[in-house]
């Protein structure tokens, strides 16, 4: 186990390149073209070999705002990958940023994941569209804009068949 430890202590302090391969595995390599696969890498791990390829590349933040508000390549790097797989708060600790300001970024690169609405629940709706839009939201696991615009479109669509007939 003390090899292990010291081989990829080794590996990461000399890192030239990784990669994702698969679902669950990293690749790192290092300056003397050692390869060294780990199954199930913590996040940790993969922020440390982000940060040692961006320290040698010397990447250079995004520089928008001030403070906390700026987001560096690799923290969108960070967000991409993670955004599906992680919690909101644990995003909010890996990247130290706020939710709204994950959320807001998470909406800047599109990341976010539409969910098709099925044929149930645009009966539900349709039959209570009289109820508080976020008591809707809540029964039905879906978010307060999408039950809004969805409830939108419902009643346009309930005035025109009643104008039709």
């Amino acid at each position: 186990m003390k090899k292990k430890l010291k081989l990829l202590n080794e590996v990461l302090e000399n890192l030239s390149d990784f990669e994702n391969i698969g679902n669950d595995k990293l690749l790192l390599i290092d300056k003397k073209n050692r390869k060294l696969i780990i199954n199930s890498p913590s996040f940790d791990l993969k922020k440390r070999c982000y940060e040692s390829i961006a320290k040698d590349l010397n990447i250079v933040e995004n520089k928008k705002f001030k403070d906390n508000n700026i987001w560096t390549n690799l923290e969108i790097e960070l967000l991409k990958e993670n955004h599906n797989k992680l919690s909101l708060e644990d995003l909010e600790k890996l990247l130290k940023k706020t939710k709204y300001q994950i959320l807001y970024m998470k909406g800047t690169l599109k990341l976010y994941k539409r969910t098709e609405w099925e044929g149930y629940e645009l009966e539900y709706l349709a039959k209570n569209l009289h109820e508080k839009s976020y008591i809707l939201a809540e029964k039905m696991n879906r978010s307060l804009s999408s039950i809004k615009s969805k409830k939108r479109v419902l009643k346009l669509q309930i005035k025109k068949n009643i104008k039709v007939r």
